[in-house]
């Protein structure tokens, strides 16, 4: 996904209302929002693009990137906490264990963040 085309969808995101989802999800707050719109920027600095930028059901927004069995994500949650995960799916029915982490609330934590997914990815 280009970087303009993320930033356009981030702000149709904006827009969304209570309940998008009809489970009773919020929208991306503006915390949620600046994040991610911060996260689209570092990513055009660094060259790189993700697949995805959604809504999350768990109220926020996710940018994620996929290569074949490969996922990996950051989420940014309404309430104040940014979170990243990577997996890497197996055909076993065990699949595999997620990565999860924090991530500071910080453009150094951001960027270090998509290095390590960048490396996963990859």
């Amino acid at each position: 996904m280009k970087i303009q085309i993320a930033k356009e969808k981030l702000t149709k995101l904006s827009t969304l209302e209570h309940n998008w989802d009809s489970y009773g999800a919020e929208p991306p707050n503006e915390f949620a929002l600046q994040w991610a719109d911060i996260t689209l920027g570092i990513l055009e600095e660094l060259g790189r693009e993700p697949n995805a930028l959604v809504p999350s059901v768990e109220n926020g927004i996710g940018i994620c990137f996929i290569n074949g069995d490969k996922f990996a994500d950051i989420e940014f949650f309404n309430e104040g906490e940014i979170l990243a995960i990577v997996f890497q799916k197996k055909l076993s029915l065990d699949n595999s264990n997620p990565n999860i982490w924090e991530v500071g609330i910080n453009t150094d934590s951001i960027k270090e963040t998509l290095e390590v997914i960048h490396k996963f990815i990859s």
